[in-house]
């Protein structure tokens, strides 16, 4: 059993069921992957599903796509869906403070959540944000548990292929080949 932690990037960029854009066709075909393999778990916190039903009235923005709502309902169904209480860490924030430009570390602290819920289950994020994800490699020397963490985009050629193997531990997918 592997658990992955979603992050609203790829829910959001799935677009619906009909886009055609590359992006969005990724997307999907993760989501669907994942939905499908019957041994990956989908991980969620408190923070991480309260981001994706967000609803930006004043902006009109909508932070999962309908298609992605529909996909985590039929997680849920299927009993695939792990609520858990990630652990606050206050040494990857430390290291961060430490080694990040202020305007990065904002950054990566916007996302923190999905670096928390990874390091509190099996280390793997799926995620279209290479930036955060960047920002993170950089603090690796100084919280070394980065190492381990797999930080998987479903644009990359291979991203399809991990997960029907079961999204096992992959060095490709970690700060180490980056």
């Amino acid at each position: 059993m592997t658990h992955v932690v979603v992050d609203v990037s790829v829910a959001r960029s799935s677009g619906n069921a009909t886009a055609i854009h590359p992006n969005a066709v990724a997307c999907r075909r993760v989501l669907e992957s994942i939905r499908d393999h019957p041994s990956i778990f989908l991980i969620m916190t408190s923070e991480i599903l309260e981001e994706w039903l967000k609803n930006d009235v004043e902006s009109q923005k909508v932070y999962a796509s309908k298609y992605a709502i529909k996909w985590l309902s039929a997680m849920r169904s299927k009993q695939k869906i792990r609520l858990i209480s990630p652990i606050k860490i206050n040494e990857f924030d430390q290291c961060a403070q430490d080694n990040l430009d202020p305007i990065y570390l904002a950054e990566l602290r916007k996302d923190a959540h999905l670096f928390y819920a990874a390091l509190s289950s099996d280390k793997k994020v799926i995620s279209c944000d290479k930036k955060c994800w960047q920002y993170a490699i950089a603090i690796a020397d100084c919280y070394p548990r980065i190492q381990g963490l797999h930080w998987v985009n479903p644009n990359d050629v291979y991203c399809l292929e991990w997960i029907s193997e079961g999204a096992n531990d992959n060095p490709y997918w970690t700060p180490s080949n980056q």
